[in-house]
């Protein structure tokens, strides 16, 4: 497995119960044969456990949710050749779980406006979370790669 699916199982675990690892092996080849060649990693959600919980806490019915541990997205984003990583569930779960919460508290609301506003700073928090913890990108998107110099 070099990425995984879209949705909300990202990756089914081993008979014994461990979660398969990614071929990094296949990412730094392709690297050394096409240096500066920009790779995409799809499917890339970790599918933060707590979104999960906050989601149906609140009414929501997310099971069988398997992400990919951020420590081998950290891997992918900062020791190959990936130069993009699409993460777009741990999004999609970050705004439902609040906009759910939002609902809950507030089951008279009408106005789209009172539960997209706190699934939009959810989503916002968890982008920041991604972009400068797991994918070491914070701060670098006015910089010029060094291989395209």
């Amino acid at each position: 497995m070099v990425g995984t699916s879209h949705g909300l199982v990202k990756i089914r675990p081993n008979p014994d119960g461990s979660l398969p690892s990614p071929r990094f092996d296949i990412l730094e080849r392709i690297k050394k044969i096409l240096p500066g060649f920009p790779l995409v990693l799809h499917g890339s959600s970790c599918l933060y456990q707590k979104y999960i919980e906050m989601t149906n806490a609140n009414g929501g019915c997310v099971t069988d949710a398997q992400g990919i541990p951020e420590e081998q997205v950290i891997m992918a984003a900062r020791e190959t050749a990936v130069c993009k990583i699409n993460a777009a569930s741990d999004g999609w779960i970050a705004a439902t779980a609040a906009a759910r919460r939002s609902l809950a508290a507030n089951p008279g609301t009408i106005d789209p406006r009172a539960f997209l506003q706190p699934a939009r700073e959810q989503m916002k928090s968890m982008y920041r979370h991604k972009i400068s913890a797991v994918m070491g990108s914070a701060g670098k998107a006015s910089q010029p790669r060094a291989d395209n110099i």
